[in-house]
């Protein structure tokens, strides 16, 4: 019985690590933004990059990848704390 019930947790444990996205670092996220706008012709600005950290940070499942897009969404923030909305 023990054995089956290890058996059971290590698959549903597996099932689960299959389904988690990679952890990304704040350079990778923002790499990957920043090579999208490029791909698809668009300008590289702070307002595109925060477009992107936006729908990134809607649509990541990672806890720890949600925090980077957080982390960097607060560096371009305050990098642009002048501009006008």
């Amino acid at each position: 019985m023990q054995i089956e019930a290890k058996q059971t947790v290590t698959e549903i444990s597996d099932y689960f690590k299959a389904r988690e996205t990679p952890t990304l670092s704040e350079v990778e996220i923002l790499g990957t933004i920043v090579s999208g706008l490029l791909n698809n012709r668009y300008p590289v600005s702070n307002k595109a990059i925060i477009e992107g950290l936006l729908r990134q940070l809607e649509q990541e499942s990672n806890v720890s990848n949600q925090q980077g897009c957080r982390n960097l969404l607060e560096l371009v923030l305050l990098s642009t704390q002048d501009d006008v909305i």
